[in-house]
Protein backbone atom coordinates (compact mmCIF):
# COMPACT_ATOMS: atom_id res chain seq x y z
CA UNK A 1 0.00 0.00 0.00
CA UNK A 2 2.73 2.34 0.85
CA UNK A 3 3.77 2.44 -2.57
CA UNK A 4 0.64 3.68 -3.91
CA UNK A 5 0.75 6.30 -1.33
CA UNK A 6 3.09 9.11 -0.04
CA UNK A 7 3.69 9.23 3.42
CA UNK A 8 1.41 11.67 5.81
CA UNK A 9 -0.80 12.19 2.22
CA UNK A 10 -3.93 10.81 3.35
CA UNK A 11 -6.75 12.00 5.76
CA UNK A 12 -9.46 9.34 6.17
CA UNK A 13 -9.15 5.79 5.71
CA UNK A 14 -12.72 4.18 5.68
CA UNK A 15 -12.98 0.75 6.32
CA UNK A 16 -16.67 -0.05 5.65
CA UNK A 17 -17.54 -3.80 6.27
CA UNK A 18 -14.33 -5.58 5.77
CA UNK A 19 -14.15 -9.12 5.86
CA UNK A 20 -13.93 -10.04 9.57
CA UNK A 21 -12.05 -12.86 8.85
CA UNK A 22 -13.08 -15.19 12.35
CA UNK A 23 -10.62 -18.25 11.91
CA UNK A 24 -8.11 -17.55 14.73
CA UNK A 25 -4.97 -18.36 11.73
CA UNK A 26 -6.38 -15.58 9.93
CA UNK A 27 -5.86 -13.08 12.19
CA UNK A 28 -3.05 -11.14 10.39
CA UNK A 29 -5.00 -10.78 7.26
CA UNK A 30 -7.33 -8.19 9.19
CA UNK A 31 -7.60 -4.33 7.80
CA UNK A 32 -7.59 -3.53 11.41
CA UNK A 33 -4.25 -5.93 12.67
CA UNK A 34 -1.44 -3.99 14.18
CA UNK A 35 0.57 -4.83 10.63
CA UNK A 36 -2.13 -3.03 8.89
CA UNK A 37 -2.05 -0.12 11.61
CA UNK A 38 1.20 0.91 11.21
CA UNK A 39 1.24 1.07 7.50
CA UNK A 40 -1.95 3.57 8.01
CA UNK A 41 0.22 5.00 10.45
CA UNK A 42 2.72 6.32 7.77
CA UNK A 43 0.32 6.94 5.08
CA UNK A 44 -1.96 9.02 7.10
CA UNK A 45 -1.31 12.33 7.79
CA UNK A 46 -0.83 14.16 11.60
CA UNK A 47 -4.40 13.54 13.10
CA UNK A 48 -5.46 11.83 10.36
CA UNK A 49 -8.54 9.07 11.20
CA UNK A 50 -9.50 5.72 9.82
CA UNK A 51 -13.56 5.02 10.40
CA UNK A 52 -14.69 1.84 10.63
CA UNK A 53 -17.79 -0.32 10.89
CA UNK A 54 -19.11 -3.30 11.03
CA UNK A 55 -21.40 -5.72 11.63
CA UNK A 56 -19.34 -7.98 13.54
CA UNK A 57 -19.07 -7.56 17.20
CA UNK A 58 -15.76 -9.73 17.13
CA UNK A 59 -14.51 -7.93 15.07
CA UNK A 60 -15.08 -4.51 16.48
CA UNK A 61 -13.76 -5.61 19.31
CA UNK A 62 -10.92 -6.79 17.80
CA UNK A 63 -10.11 -3.43 15.99
CA UNK A 64 -11.11 -1.67 19.24
CA UNK A 65 -8.46 -3.55 21.35
CA UNK A 66 -5.93 -3.03 18.14
CA UNK A 67 -6.03 0.54 17.77
CA UNK A 68 -5.71 1.42 21.46
CA UNK A 69 -2.64 -1.09 21.38
CA UNK A 70 -1.08 0.53 18.43
CA UNK A 71 -1.31 3.96 20.16
CA UNK A 72 -4.45 5.51 18.36
CA UNK A 73 -6.72 7.93 20.02
CA UNK A 74 -10.34 6.67 20.12
CA UNK A 75 -12.49 9.87 19.24
CA UNK A 76 -15.81 7.97 18.66
CA UNK A 77 -17.59 4.82 19.63
CA UNK A 78 -21.14 3.51 18.56
CA UNK A 79 -22.48 -0.55 19.29
CA UNK A 80 -26.10 0.76 17.79
CA UNK A 81 -25.36 3.00 14.41
CA UNK A 82 -28.76 1.84 13.45
CA UNK A 83 -30.85 3.54 16.36
CA UNK A 84 -27.95 6.26 16.89
CA UNK A 85 -26.87 7.79 13.45
CA UNK A 86 -24.06 9.81 13.01
CA UNK A 87 -24.71 13.01 10.87
CA UNK A 88 -23.10 13.34 7.68
CA UNK A 89 -21.99 9.11 7.57
CA UNK A 90 -22.56 7.83 4.40
CA UNK A 91 -24.58 4.45 5.00
CA UNK A 92 -23.27 2.00 2.66
CA UNK A 93 -25.26 -0.92 0.88
CA UNK A 94 -24.19 -3.59 3.44
CA UNK A 95 -24.82 -1.54 6.06
CA UNK A 96 -28.69 -0.59 4.54
CA UNK A 97 -28.80 -4.60 4.26
CA UNK A 98 -27.85 -5.31 7.65
CA UNK A 99 -29.86 -2.64 9.28
CA UNK A 100 -33.04 -4.19 7.67
CA UNK A 101 -32.19 -7.51 8.81
CA UNK A 102 -32.27 -6.22 12.27
CA UNK A 103 -28.12 -6.84 12.85
CA UNK A 104 -26.03 -4.38 15.12
CA UNK A 105 -23.67 -2.20 13.13
CA UNK A 106 -20.83 -0.82 14.91
CA UNK A 107 -18.63 1.64 14.14
CA UNK A 108 -14.98 3.07 15.86
CA UNK A 109 -13.24 6.36 14.29
CA UNK A 110 -9.13 6.88 15.64
CA UNK A 111 -7.12 9.04 14.70
CA UNK A 112 -3.36 9.03 14.43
Amino acid sequence: MEKYFKPCSVSVIYLNFSNPLPKEGYKKQRLTHPRFLGIYRNILKDGGTIAQKTDDKDFYEFSLESYKAAGYKILNVCEDLKNNPVSGDVETEHEKLFKERGKAIYRIVAEV
